[in-house]
């Protein structure tokens, strides 16, 4: 009885029932239920069967995720082994913890936390991946652009790349709620770019005289990144307005565009 009860809430606090019904209108129904496994039973069964009963539209989905474990077991204050996220979003960073959660932990199922992991995916993905191919860029923009992105042709490969494997897959994961997929994809452009740095060798054009294969080059990596950072925008909003922002574009017009390109 106490659920039939709590479970109402989700459309009383939208006004159903009541003569003011417009948050209902525009909340209900809703796209994505998102519950905990504990309690799918109550949500995947009695919730259903009392909105038919009512004639009232069902969730488009229920999307359930599991739970986060601590070096293998279940957070207990009775163990003491309870991660306080504020305390830990204090210490790295609120972008990296929702990174880490994102990428370490799948949506679908159990995933376990331990600093260790953290530290690792921080560093690998992060520090060393992320952070350094945006300095490796945005210091040669700097270096031989005036800190401008260049104007340049579209590159063949880094194109197909994109369009044909990185967006579809990044696409089709964040859609079935699989961020840690998402990701992993976003993060295969990363080492995408990087590779494209260290077997062209910009420095060497740059040193050759080579002024529009090195402008073409630094326009595609510029533009990986661009990409980047659209698609980690649901994940570390500030990381990706701070990129955008350092490529001197518009962050509302990008996200639009690229959204609009992943949608096709």
């Amino acid at each position: 009885y106490v659920w039939f009860d709590a479970l109402t809430n989700y459309i009383t606090a939208l006004g159903y029932g009541s003569d003011d019904d417009s948050l209902l209108k525009k909340y209900w129904p809703a796209d994505a239920h998102v519950i905990g496994k504990e309690i799918n039973r109550f949500h995947s069964l009695l919730w259903p069967a009392m909105l038919m009963s009512a004639g009232v539209e069902l969730p488009k989905q229920i999307a359930v995720h599991g739970w986060i474990t601590v070096d293998g077991q279940k957070m207990s204050k009775t163990i003491g082994n309870v991660i306080d996220p504020l305390k830990l979003a204090e210490e790295y960073h609120l972008e990296a913890v929702r990174y880490f959660l994102m990428r370490e932990i799948p949506f679908d199922n159990d995933g376990d936390f331990t600093h260790a992991k953290f530290k690792e995916r921080h560093n690998a993905d992060l520090a060393n991946g992320l952070g350094n191919l945006t300095n490796r860029i945005l210091t040669m923009l700097e270096k031989y652009c005036e800190s401008k992105v260049p104007a340049g042709m579209h590159d063949a490969n880094l194109e197909k790349f994109l369009v044909i494997e990185i967006q579809p897959e990044y696409a089709k994961n964040m859609e079935k709620f699989r961020f840690d997929h998402g990701l992993e994809a976003v993060w295969k452009l990363v080492a995408h770019s990087d590779q494209m740095i260290s077997e062209r060798q910009p420095w060497s054009m740059a040193k050759a005289g080579k002024t529009e294969e090195l402008n073409n080059l630094l326009y595609n990596l510029s533009e990986a990144l661009r990409q980047i950072a659209v698609m980690i925008w649901p994940v570390m909003p500030e990381t990706a307005e701070k990129l955008l922002l350092q490529l001197g574009l518009d962050f509302e017009i990008e996200f639009k565009k690229s959204l609009k390109e992943l949608q096709e």
